[in-house]
């Protein structure tokens, strides 16, 4: 797992699912794709879909992935408390 990795970003946010999947949608972004064949990623997407329901994680995936890269780079960076390089 890298420091810019969604899932450390997301890990970052517990008990606050909005930040978290909006972590994962800039960390989409940063890697150009989606991290869709990491079972550790998709089982945390899968939870917090689960949690906020499917249109309240799009919304919120959305909002990340829609991000430029330093504002992508800002928010995970937040997330994880380091400063965006």
């Amino acid at each position: 797992m890298t420091p810019w990795s969604g899932r450390n970003a997301a890990a970052g946010a517990p008990g606050r699912p909005i930040p978290a999947v909006r972590a994962l949608g800039a960390a989409h972004v940063l890697r150009g794709s989606l991290e869709a064949l990491n079972p550790d990623a998709v089982r945390l997407a899968d939870r917090l879909r689960a949690e906020l329901g499917e249109h309240a994680y799009r919304a919120a995936y959305r909002q990340g992935r829609d991000l430029d890269r330093a504002g992508a780079l800002t928010l995970v960076a937040a997330q994880l408390g380091t400063e965006a390089a």
